[in-house]
């Protein structure tokens, strides 16, 4: 729920640590590839954090996923760069790549149970990757990950080292994984959907260690989310992707205030609000009716265009390009004085 205001801290300035462009992703190749990320633009600045937000089936997740080269069988980068501290990851070879993620650059996955190895330790499978990267010795290495567990709230460290995933309740498996992205000190952390299937309660004690560890550590967060009320929490920045596309983009509270995409407006409007009452009948919350389309069936024009109530003839038709709205907010939307893009029908 919206139960958070948007914060009123300007978003940090300063130039990306990382910085998306034209990413393009599809799955499969020649004539049967199925594009499902297309022309991506993100930027993520130090110490920020950027909320990349929309339904399920939006790309989100393909799109993190593959900023780390880790987009599942069958996907393939088919177009821009993924600029980080300066490097272009989709030029790097696997030893290379290697060095960065996990160490400067790490992820915390949606689901804790099925990203953590069931027959491996907690103590030996964190252990492992703290000590690849860091050639630290066994006593180092097993003080570095009880310590890590310590300060992710984790009681009784040392005893939790010689553990097994299956002991732990949900919560604590995704705080054991948020201590396996701060192993290294990353500058940036990408956490998709870190809150999914867990109850409320532990839904929002994540959420705050995530914010605390951005202030200690120092580190830029990418947060993955389909939940408005999220990303009021949370973000300096925030990216709204639909159908591969982003269609907003800008400062939170600029987003918030002044939604332009009506896509945005419908995921607004569809996230109960804790200041509102909802009474069967007589103020239903509203829904965004239809279905994202089938990146294999793609309508022309607009991809959000079937389910907009504002959509006229040239949204049909033509497919609008991001542009810019405000200072730092921009959007692509016919409705709203965006151009077309320059390859559209």
């Amino acid at each position: 729920m919206l139960s958070t205001p948007v914060s009123n801290k300007p978003a940090p300035q300063s130039e990306p640590l990382l910085d998306v462009r034209g990413l393009s992703v599809s799955f499969g190749r020649g004539t049967s590839a199925v594009p499902v990320v297309m022309g991506v633009d993100l930027r993520v600045g130090r110490q920020e954090t950027l909320c990349l937000v929309g339904e399920s089936g939006s790309g989100k997740s393909v799109t993190s996923l593959a900023l780390m080269a880790l987009a599942p069988g069958g996907a393939e980068i088919t177009g821009g760069q993924v600029l980080f501290e300066g490097q272009d990851l989709t030029a790097m070879g696997p030893a290379a790549l290697g060095k960065v993620r996990g160490r400067r650059m790490a992820m915390v996955f949606q689901n804790p149970a099925h990203s953590l190895n069931p027959i491996l330790t907690v103590g030996k499978q964190l252990g492992e990757i703290y000590a690849w990267h860091t050639r630290a010795n066994r006593r180092e290495t097993r003080e570095r990950v009880a310590d890590l567990l310590r300060q992710v709230g984790i009681t009784d460290a040392h005893g939790r080292l010689d553990q097994f995933p299956h002991e732990l309740s949900g919560g604590m498996k995704q705080r054991v994984c948020i201590a396996r992205a701060l192993l290294c000190d990353p500058a940036l952390i990408l956490a998709d959907e870190p809150t999914t299937n867990l109850d409320v309660t532990i839904q929002a004690q994540i959420l705050d260690l995530l914010d605390e560890i951005k202030e200690t550590f120092r580190t830029s967060i990418l947060l993955v989310t389909h939940d408005m009320g999220v990303v009021a929490r949370m973000a300096d920045r925030i990216s709204v992707m639909y159908a591969g596309r982003i269609c907003e983009s800008g400062e939170a509270r600029a987003v918030f205030r002044d939604p332009q995409h009506p896509y945005t407006r419908a995921l607004l409007d569809s996230t109960p609000r804790i200041d509102m009452r909802y009474e069967p009948g007589a103020r239903d919350l509203p829904a965004i009716g239809g279905r994202p389309p089938n990146p294999a069936q793609r309508p022309d024009g607009c991809q959000f265009h079937p389910r907009c109530a504002e959509a006229g003839e040239d949204c049909r038709a033509l497919l609008p390009r991001m542009t810019a709205s405000g200072p730092g907010h921009a959007v692509s939307c016919l409705r709203r004085g965006s151009r077309v893009e320059e390859n559209a029908a």
